[in-house]
């Protein structure tokens, strides 16, 4: 082999390389279940494709696609000039564990939550610090993921805004729905997002197509959570 055909070999090589590695950025509210099969999916399809995953928060989404970190992202901060497409609503409740005294009570106004601490997930971008949802609470412990949320609000450390899907889970029988007044919830949507400079890739392209798919059966899959 001479030098020009190393060369081309080893520039499609490198290509190969690139094609065969995926960075998504996902954030913590997305249901895993759901995320599970698309990983699974993925994996039929591209037997060989290497996955970085990246749990994020907030505005961390939005940094990792600005600074070329990640090729694709699910979030509800997306960066300025980027276009996305909506790949669900969730809905969060307020929740706390089954002894805590909150649910003793009928009909909560927001204000009755304020002496009782809550458990909130915190911002995980560098470079902003968003907050979000409701903190009426006068004491909090700040988490950095919704795993984190869930085992301080098993632990009875608090109640906090959970998406509704995380208590059909099995594991988190022992947790329930604070009875708020008019059944107050908070909505947040999530969209499906891809770097700019990766959106010719025939790829990324067909990654769109598994995700838009999945997003059919999330749909599904939140109207049987309901």
């Amino acid at each position: 082999m001479n030098q020009a055909d190393s060369l081309e070999h080893d520039a499609i090589s490198q290509k190969a390389k690139i094609q065969s590695s995926l960075k998504m950025a996902v954030d913590t509210l997305f249901p895993r279940p759901i995320l599970g099969q698309i990983l699974n999916e993925l994996n039929t399809l591209f037997p060989e494709l290497n996955i970085q995953l990246h749990e994020t928060t907030l505005s961390r989404c939005a940094e990792l696609l600005e600074d070329g970190t990640v090729d694709v992202g699910i979030a509800s901060l997306i960066p300025r000039g980027y276009t996305g497409r909506l790949a669900t609503t969730i809905e969060l409740y307020a929740v706390a564990h089954l002894s805590h005294p909150l649910l003793q009570q009928k009909d909560l106004q927001l204000k009755a939550l304020e002496p009782y601490k809550q458990i909130v997930i915190r911002d995980g971008g560098f470079r902003s610090n968003t907050n979000s949802g409701w903190l009426g609470s006068t004491s909090r412990i700040t988490v950095s993921s919704l795993s984190e949320a869930v085992s301080c609000v098993k632990q009875q450390l608090g109640f906090a805004w959970l998406p509704f899907w995380v208590l059909q889970l099995p594991e988190n029988k022992d947790l329930a729905q604070l009875p708020l007044q008019n059944g107050l919830i908070r909505t947040v949507a999530l969209q499906t997002v891809v770097r700019q400079t990766e959106t010719e890739d025939h790829f990324i392209k067909e990654l769109g197509r598994v995700m838009d798919n999945f997003i059919v059966k999330l749909n599904k899959y939140q109207s049987r959570c309901e």
